[in-house]
């Protein structure tokens, strides 16, 4: 599972929020948060910053965990600047060393 499959089941269960709802009030449907959980669909990184935003944490944090740094945050900010085939590209590129990393 990828970092930001892992940090979005976290905090919806740590703020005691619906995944359901957390789709909703990004302005998604609602079976968009268990969709990317699932690893049915991998969303662009304007669907994780409004995902952060509806949970109340750093984009940083759905993508790298709890703890952030510098590098981190710009990486975060390249990643708002491709668009949408590029963002899909990196999300599987990230899925495939996670994969790795495992095995």
């Amino acid at each position: 599972m990828t970092m930001y499959r892992e940090q979005l089941e976290k905090y919806c269960g740590r703020k005691g929020y619906s995944k359901s709802g957390v789709g909703l009030s990004a302005g998604y449907n609602k079976n968009y948060v268990s969709d990317i959980i699932s690893g049915k669909i991998t969303p662009t990184a304007e669907a994780l910053e409004a995902l952060a935003e509806a949970l109340n944490v750093p984009l940083a944090v759905l993508l790298f965990g709890d703890e952030t740094d510098e590098v981190t945050r710009e990486i975060v900010a390249k990643m708002r600047d491709i668009d949408e085939h590029g963002q899909r590209a990196v999300n599987a590129f990230l899925d495939s060393l996670a994969s790795q990393k495992k095995t």
